[in-house]
């Protein structure tokens, strides 16, 4: 497999997919488009992914994952004066 096919299948399939993995999958099923739709070791990959979405703080919560609640507070300003 070249280099952008494996950047490719990382783009896809995430970037913590096992490159070794995605070298032997190419390998048996001859192509990248096999590989990412080839669903056997891709529910690896999704579940991996709602764990770090899970995990991870957006930028609208009320209250981050560590359960401290943090109000950001901005007063209200005029793009430009009204006549």
């Amino acid at each position: 497999m070249d280099q952008p096919a494996l950047s490719w299948l990382l783009a896809q399939l995430g970037t913590s997919t096992d490159a070794a993995d995605l070298e032997a999958r190419y390998t048996r099923l001859r192509s990248a488009r096999a590989v990412a739709m080839d669903n056997t070791n891709n529910l690896i990959g999704i579940e991996r992914q709602i764990t770090a979405v899970t995990a991870a703080v957006a930028p609208d919560d009320s209250t981050p994952a560590d359960g401290i609640a943090v109000l950001v507070t901005a007063p209200p300003v005029l793009a430009r004066r009204i006549r």
